[in-house]
């Protein structure tokens, strides 16, 4: 898995996003709420970062965050990414909103 440095993401899929504050501002604009989530090892133990909760991860669930629903350019690339990942391949059980 290829990781990205959070501080070049706001142009990642937007050329005109302005860049973010921090990374819960960044981790909260990552297309599936599943994926905005980040953990770190502080002083031996786990700090968990997730804007939207675990409840998706859990529940292998798959929808937009609010950034990406909330217009028909940013489901597209939402829709893009699902495609590209083709995560149902690997997960059948995945439930997958678009």
């Amino acid at each position: 898995m290829r990781s990205k440095n959070q501080v070049y993401m706001h142009s990642h899929n937007f050329a005109d996003e302005t860049p973010f504050n921090g990374c819960y501002e960044a981790i909260a604009h990552f297309p599936e709420k599943c994926t905005a989530v980040a953990v770190r090892l502080n002083q031996g133990k786990l700090e968990w970062l997730a804007p939207y909760g675990l409840q998706e991860l859990l529940s292998m669930t798959v929808s937009p965050t609010p950034f990406f629903a909330k217009d028909e350019r940013s489901m597209a690339i939402y829709r893009c990414r699902i495609q590209q990942k083709n995560w149902q391949e690997k997960w059948p059980a995945l439930k997958i909103f678009l």
